[in-house]
């Protein structure tokens, strides 16, 4: 099977959307695109404009195996044209933020002061912003 050459990265973006992964995050020139599953899968793909056909190959496989489908599918979805009065599957950066998938959840970090600091946490939240205070000074000479 020959793999279409000059594919850019968000036409391959498109076409996972529509097998049911979301973008989750982008870092530098690369997107993270995750699936729910199951299996849970993740894949980042780089932001290139055209892909180069070693990573193409590499990204479909790794979709394919995990999705249990064929690369085939992926391709033909690829070649198929589209509505050019669709903008559902539009494609811009910078990202939408999107709720987080289920995964995410619980690592939020804790946030918890230790006990043997609450007297000073105390302290400090009755006193409030120093610079809000008429009586700890309001110009650099009165500090």
């Amino acid at each position: 099977m020959k793999l279409p050459r000059g594919v850019s990265a968000d036409r391959l973006i498109r076409a996972l959307e529509q097998f049911g992964y979301t973008t989750i995050r982008q870092k530098g020139s690369h997107v993270r695109l995750f699936h729910e599953g199951p299996p849970a899968h993740s894949i980042s793909v780089p932001l290139h404009n055209p892909l180069k056909i070693g990573t193409f190959h590499g990204i479909l496989a790794a979709v394919a195996q995990a999705r249990s489908i064929s690369v085939q599918s992926i391709v033909d979805l690829l070649k198929a044209r589209r509505d050019p009065t669709d903008k559902s599957l539009r494609y811009r950066y910078p990202f939408r933020m999107r709720p987080l998938p289920p995964w995410f959840k619980g690592m939020e970090p804790v946030l918890e002061t230790d006990p043997e600091l609450q007297d000073v946490l105390a302290e400090l939240s009755r006193r409030g912003p120093i610079f809000h205070r008429p009586e700890y000074g309001t110009t650099r000479a009165g500090f």
